[in-house]
């Protein structure tokens, strides 16, 4: 079965992938930031970036996947008192 994690990168995420490829299952890996790929560098998978508010992304990372599991976590683009968003100072 090919699935996929959406979030794999993150903290959840990594160990959701790592079991699923222990399981025998084929491994799809959605990531949104590219410096964290690091953290799959030794796994045996197919990485794709995808973002959570780009459904185009989504459907792009998600095709040909069996099944999905979702470890990502969705931070809304809010401002805070500096002018920045939140999702500017997370990156």
């Amino acid at each position: 079965m090919r699935i996929a994690v959406v979030g794999a990168t993150g903290m959840l995420g990594q160990h959701v992938a790592r079991h699923t490829l222990r399981a025998g299952h084929d491994l799809i890996a959605l990531y949104r930031n590219p410096r964290l790929l690091n953290s799959l560098a030794d796994l045996r998978c197919e990485a794709r970036q995808a973002d959570l508010n780009d459904g185009d992304s989504l459907r792009c990372g998600l095709r040909g996947a069996d099944a999905v599991i979702h470890c990502a976590a969705y931070y809304p683009v809010l401002q805070n008192q500096s002018g920045k968003s939140w999702q500017q100072q997370r990156d």
